[in-house]
């Protein structure tokens, strides 16, 4: 999760370590490629997948949460049906659906029953990065999938390490927006791969540190007694 609190003050952050290579946004962890596949149903890939490597959403093995795990063609827990809920809203699963939770826990997977926090919106990304008006499923079209109360299902921390859970997002700030790095939360203003601190190419600078992470255990030494005897 983000820190929270203002800066130079307390804070209670499971932001991640900062890795090269990895993107990092403020919407970060919702952008998934949509891939039609037939009778064997849709694929979901994560839309920052590094090269070469694509992440597709799956189904934990205990079937009981969702998960990202590379492509594999055979593996029938990376292949999900897409079904009109009516309103624009549709379920995505096929015997388990995928289901929102509470805020920045697990996307479960969980017996179809029709409930409100298994329907979902699926908002198609435009060229210029934008979002458009949500609508049907596309091949091989980027899309944010949203939960009717309005949760993006999102990759924590914007990992792409195998098995790296899927959360409901919080509306207000993305995990894959902060980092920590050398002593400090920075937050991510734009898409960048660029090291916290430093500038990109154009002269950006991406990153906006936010306050220094407090040292668990270590406390300042109090100040001498300034009494004196009379």
């Amino acid at each position: 999760m983000p820190p929270s609190g203002r800066p130079g003050g307390a804070a209670s952050c499971a932001a991640p370590d900062w890795k090269p290579g990895q993107v990092y946004r403020p919407d970060g962890g919702r952008l998934w490629r949509l891939y039609d596949m037939g009778d064997k149903g849709w694929q979901f890939e994560y839309g920052d997948s590094p090269t070469g490597k694509p992440m597709m959403i799956d189904n934990f093995a205990d079937q009981s949460r969702a998960h990202l795990v590379e492509l594999m063609d055979q593996n029938p827990n990376q292949y999900w049906r897409i079904q009109s809920a009516g309103g624009g809203l549709y379920t995505i699963g096929g015997g388990r659906c995928l289901s929102a939770t509470t805020v920045r826990q697990d996307v479960a997977s969980l017996p179809c029953d029709g409930r409100k926090e298994q329907t979902w919106r699926l908002v198609p990304i435009t060229d210029n990065g934008s979002e458009g008006a949500p609508g049907a499923p596309k091949h091989n079209v980027l899309f944010k999938l949203r939960s009717a109360a309005g949760n993006a299902i999102e990759v924590a921390g914007g990992s792409t390490t195998l098995e790296t859970h899927l959360l409901t997002g919080d509306p207000a700030a993305s995990t894959a927006a902060f980092v920590k790095y050398q002593g400090y939360y920075w937050y991510a203003q734009w898409y960048t791969t660029a090291t916290p601190g430093t500038a990109e190419s154009n002269g950006g600078r991406p990153w906006k540190r936010l306050f220094v992470r407090r040292r668990v255990g270590i406390r300042s030494r109090p100040r001498a007694s300034s009494t004196h005897s009379r």
